[in-house]
């Protein structure tokens, strides 16, 4: 079960040390910042997962290892750190924010990097109408960033008729991310509420890990799932983070063949892991 699993990645796992510094490009609530991100520093690795403090005062637990590993990448590329591992190819990524202009068939627009993914090469772009685009072209990327510097849209060199505008993009009007992956969902169930995660996202599909380490995929269309994001958001971030009861905790519940004396041996995202007498977890 989930705390197994977490005890097996702690002993499995070479975790980075306390006091790695990290980044994201967005704020607690994954929303993309118009300038820089969030920076914050690993203040711990327990019991198979992270502590990382934040800038802004938030202290969050990741049980995932390749999002936190991507927050240390990200910080050594936005501070230009030139001991990162993905540049030594020689290139430099454009920074978080970075503003670019392109003419597409209906006119110029101005956006901003808001991601760059080493693994692939690829910049995910916002534009000003709010759409979301994937970029592998390179130097497409570096003239759309020549554009903005020279005040977006003077075209006298005919220089983005080298490129196409459809060659490129990733993303289209019927496959948009909406939400960062990370972002938090709530639904209830026949069990009862459930919290949990966006963890990937493919041609309009997420897949939601939730806290028992199960997990469905939803269409990211859906009025359904909207309201799932939103009722994630109502809820407040120290809920999330702080458990009500203490690890250590005792408990005593009756089940079908009798009444059994518990602990609390761990929490997650609303969700307490019990060690019972009879050596079982629930």
């Amino acid at each position: 079960d989930l705390i197994d699993e977490m005890v097996t990645n702690a002993q499995e796992y070479e975790p980075w040390p306390t006091g790695t510094e990290v980044f994201v490009p967005f704020d607690q609530d994954h929303h993309v910042q118009e300038e820089g991100g969030l920076d914050g520093t690993i203040t711990a690795f327990v019991d198979g997962y992270y502590i990382i403090s934040w800038e802004d005062g938030a202290t969050k637990n990741y049980y995932d290892f390749d999002t936190v590993d991507d927050f240390v990448a990200a910080f050594k590329e936005f501070y230009n750190d030139g001991d990162d591992d993905s540049m030594s190819d020689g290139y430099q990524p454009w920074k978080y924010g970075t503003p670019v202009s392109w003419e597409f068939d209906d006119g110029w627009y101005d956006g901003n990097i808001v991601e760059w993914k080493p693994s692939s090469k690829m910049y995910i772009i916002e534009w000003a109408d709010g759409e979301r685009n994937e970029y592998t072209d390179l130097d497409k990327v570096d003239q759309m960033v020549s554009n903005a510097v020279d005040d977006g849209g003077t075209d006298d060199d005919d220089t983005d008729d080298d490129f196409d505008d459809d060659d490129d993009v990733v993303d289209n009007d019927d496959d948009q991310q909406d939400y960062e992956i990370g972002t938090l969902v709530y639904k209830k169930f026949h069990d009862g509420w459930w919290l949990g995660t966006i963890v990937s996202y493919d041609d309009g599909q997420y897949t939601v890990q939730w806290a028992d380490d199960t997990t469905d995929t939803y269409d990211g269309d859906s009025d359904e799932f909207d309201q799932m994001v939103q009722d994630a958001a109502g809820i407040p971030s120290d809920m999330i983070d702080t458990p009500l009861y203490a690890i250590g905790t005792p408990v005593y519940k009756e089940f079908e063949d009798g009444w059994y004396r518990g602990t609390v041996e761990s929490y997650h995202q609303l969700m307490y892991t019990v060690l019972w007498e009879d050596g079982s977890r629930r």
